[in-house]
């Protein structure tokens, strides 16, 4: 009889651990799903804000120059060219200020027109 107590106590044991272990690991599933919420959140936060900023930023350029939605468009449809794809997406890239070609990122001038690498953009690397 004490043997089967013993026996039946340890496999009590056993599961009590299992079931504690569980737990703490759905409570650390719980805190990673509160921050991932959390961060998405915030993206999505900062992606509204840029939507908003574009906007404000290409309606006053209409105003001041006349530009039209089309030349916007185009102008879309060139940049998402510039990597060979019409996809959507801006990839990074450098580009020629001179013949308007993608660079090579391991050279510092255009291997189509020679002309010297501007490192200026503002917008590389975002």
């Amino acid at each position: 009889m004490y043997w089967n107590d013993l026996f039946g106590l340890s496999r009590n044991i056993d599961a009590m651990q299992h079931a504690l272990s569980a737990e703490s690991l759905a409570r650390s599933a719980d805190t990673e799903m509160r921050f991932l919420r959390s961060t998405v959140e915030q993206l999505a936060d900062a992606c509204n804000r840029l939507m908003l900023l574009n906007r404000a930023m290409w309606e006053l350029l209409q105003k001041r120059t006349g530009a039209s939605e089309a030349e916007l468009l185009d102008l879309i449809n060139e940049l998402d060219l510039r990597d060979g794809v019409l996809d959507g997406k801006l990839q990074p890239s450098r580009v020629c200020s001179k013949c308007n070609r993608v660079l090579s990122k391991r050279s510092r001038r255009c291997l189509y027109c020679g002309a010297e690498a501007d490192d200026a953009d503002p917008f590389r690397g975002v």
